[in-house]
């Protein structure tokens, strides 16, 4: 009964393998990075600071434009202002002004 949960394992084997290049031919495995010439990677700093510059220069455009929008608004709101009192004081001159006389006189 005891030997029922017994599972039998075959010996490893050893292989022609050198273990480092087992790793490099395993699907699992980082490229060697150390492969990499010194020329692309100052191509990739080159390219990284050209991305921050352009991100920084977007990023005072975009403020730029924030405040621009905020001052037209200002500028749209005082003018909005000023209409509605032109409106108002044209309504009132409208009310307060003397109505003319609708008969006509005759001339002889």
């Amino acid at each position: 009964m005891a030997d029922e949960n017994i599972t039998l394992r075959k010996k490893p084997t050893n292989t022609s393998l050198s273990e480092s290049s087992l790793f490099e031919t395993t699907a699992m495995s980082m490229p060697d990075i150390s492969v990499q010439s010194d020329e692309n990677v100052s191509k990739l700093h080159t390219e990284i600071e050209n991305l921050r510059s352009q991100l920084l220069s977007a990023h005072q455009e975009i403020d730029n434009l924030l405040t621009e929008n905020k001052q037209l608004k200002h500028d749209l709101d005082k003018s909005t202002k000023v209409i509605e009192l032109y409106k108002k004081v044209n309504m009132g001159e409208a009310k307060c002004s003397t109505p003319s006389s609708k008969r006509k006189s005759k001339i002889y």
